[in-house]
């Protein structure tokens, strides 16, 4: 789901913006669902070691999410990632979220976020490195 107030082709065009009064970025707001999930497509295999998460919050209808799982296209189908270390341990909006998982080969990954009841999720950017 994407608000239709945002775009989803905004969650990795390497642009960081956490003021409510930018528009550059993903929002799942208003989303009738409890999780949604956003991915990026890298069009060729790459090796993927950490995914860096800029989570958008305006304290109000988007805010950090209750937790999220990190997931990766192994060819056939997606598997989830193991995660190694989250910095902070905690999702937090206006910070980047960093998460160290054990290396894996994938075309595309992905973050399933479980949002806050009274809210939905937002992000400003998706990144993912090789280390």
């Amino acid at each position: 789901y994407t608000s239709p107030f945002d775009k989803i082709e905004e969650v990795n065009d390497g642009k960081v913006f956490f003021s409510s009064n930018s528009r550059n970025r993903w929002t799942a707001f208003a989303s009738p669902n409890e999780t949604d999930w956003v991915q990026i497509d890298f069009g060729a295999e790459k090796t993927v070691g950490r995914v860096d998460m800029y989570i958008f919050g305006d304290g109000a209808g988007v805010r950090s999410p209750l937790g999220y799982s990190l997931i990766y296209w192994n060819g056939s189908e997606w598997t989830p990632m193991d995660i190694v270390s989250r910095t902070p341990t905690q999702p937090t909006h206006g910070m980047v979220n960093s998460v160290q998982v054990k290396p894996v080969k994938a075309s595309k990954i992905g973050v399933t976020f479980k949002h806050d009841s009274l809210g939905r999720t937002g992000l400003t950017e998706l990144m993912a490195f090789e280390k």
